[in-house]
């Protein structure tokens, strides 16, 4: 029992000598609105890069290492009121793609714009046309956990 007693004690000893700490950096202030969302693309080329939807009109913002805003750019889209579906940074964490959806001669279009760690433009491609839809049709995104692909669908209600 002795022999027990004295091996917790210095377990319980060596374990509070070799404690791990979490290193916590904080931004500065960001007023946060409730008409805005907000999503965090990840880390790409050192910097921190976040999304931001206002009413239709979108911004990317980068963040150093000391979370401190070095740049902001607004994002041009489709002009028919463009519905962002999910933002998604590349594997490689050297692009980002923005998926979204919007109407064009009464179509319902679905569409990804791919763009750098700068916010630049690379790409853009259209995945799919839906044709003439008479309601507003919603899709969903779903990333893979290794971010190498990317689902997008939508629910049919048949009833």
């Amino acid at each position: 029992m002795k022999y027990c007693l004295l091996f917790f004690t210095a377990f319980y000893l060596f374990t509070l000598s070799t404690t791990f700490a979490q290193v916590v950096t904080v931004s500065e202030d960001m007023a946060l609105r409730s008409d805005m969302s907000y999503q965090v693309i990840g880390e790409l080329k050192d910097q921190y890069l976040l999304f931001q939807d206002e009413d239709h009109e979108f911004f990317v913002q980068a963040y150093d290492s000391d979370l401190r805003m070095t740049w902001d750019k607004e994002i041009e889209l489709d002009k028919r009121r463009p519905e962002v579906l999910d933002v998604v940074a590349t594997v490689d964490q050297e692009h980002f793609y923005i998926i979204y959806q919007h109407r064009y001669k009464g179509d319902l279009i679905l569409k990804a714009h791919q763009y750098d760690a700068g916010a630049n433009l690379v790409d853009s491609t259209v995945i799919y046309n839906l044709g003439t839809t008479f309601t507003t049709q919603f899709y969903q995104t779903v990333t893979s956990q290794d971010r190498s692909k990317l689902l997008t669908f939508t629910e049919h209600n048949n009833g």
